[in-house]
């Protein structure tokens, strides 16, 4: 399995015959390539670029997302928190996105491949649910606190967290350095366009 960080919120995982796109929006044209997979997480503009979208769907492209992004792009499906799908050999789950205690109308995702979990936090907070999951990986974003986004990483302990969310719109690299050093997980800042081979 390779993941790359496209910048901001946006991901690309290779994986067996599959290629997912989390969030098309940032990054370079020629790190996009045609998709199986596209899951946007929320109905605004730096996590869903319709233009993007279109560059990378294929007459077979799959497209999950929350009810609000459904009913502006076709074809999509529309998945609801606690949702799954298969395609293939890969699931896909759909949690829900928390923020200051309060449900928003978006979606977190976990991928499970390669007998990897991997699991794309969004923007939300913690959810008790989630104690026990241990994904192999986490990205994360670093929207808000840092000290409150490491105290949620912290509980949910991954393998391996990579901070996203930063660099672009909001956030810097000394954002993903104190969240690195707040943590007792592996964290790997990757630059944007930068990929990883898990």
């Amino acid at each position: 399995m390779q993941v790359r960080w496209l910048g901001h919120a946006s991901l690309k995982i290779v994986t067996g015959r599959h290629v997912i796109y989390i969030d098309p929006y940032a990054g370079q044209s020629e790190w996009y390539s045609p998709a199986t997979i596209i899951l946007v997480s929320r109905f605004a503009y730096d996590h869903c670029s319709f233009e993007k979208i279109k560059k990378i769907s294929t007459d077979s492209t799959l497209v999950f997302a929350p009810a609000s992004v459904a009913r502006e792009l076709f074809p999509c499906k529309a998945m609801k928190p606690g949702e799954n799908t298969f395609v293939d050999d890969v699931e896909i789950v759909a949690l829900p996105v928390v923020k200051n205690q309060t449900n928003q109308d978006a979606l977190s995702f976990v991928i499970l491949a390669e007998n990897k979990l991997v699991y794309c936090l969004s923007d939300s907070d913690f959810a008790e649910n989630l104690r026990d999951m241990k994904p192999d990986v986490l990205f994360v974003s670093l929207l808000g606190s840092i000290k409150h986004i490491a105290e949620t990483v912290s509980f949910i302990a991954p393998k391996l967290a990579i901070p996203i969310h930063w660099g672009s719109k909001v956030g810097t690299r000394d954002d993903a350095e104190s969240f690195k050093e707040l943590i007792t997980s592996p964290v790997q800042i990757l630059s944007e366009g930068e990929q990883l081979t898990l």
